[in-house]
């Protein structure tokens, strides 16, 4: 395991999948799930790139946004990523 200063989790991940995770003034935003998707629903109607952490029990149950999802490959956190 190694940490970076200024590195965050999200950062790292989306390096290591060669994936940018916003160009220009696209928006990044960070929703964590533990409370339910309602969050996820909001910010994917928003747009940009939206970034789910602490997924845990709302892994089971899909978004329902009629947003439209991104064509980004979807990756799982490396082992070596910051603790939720």
């Amino acid at each position: 395991m190694e940490t970076v200063a200024g590195i965050t989790a999200m950062q790292d991940l989306a390096s290591r999948a060669g994936i940018s995770l916003a160009e220009g003034t696209e928006p990044v935003t960070l929703v964590p799930l533990n409370g339910g998707v309602a969050a996820l629903d909001q910010a994917l109607a928003r747009g940009g790139t939206v970034v789910g952490y602490k997924v845990g029990a709302a892994a089971a149950q899909p978004p329902t946004s009629s947003a439209t999802a991104s064509t980004q490959p979807a990756a799982s956190p490396p082992p070596s990523s910051a603790p939720a």
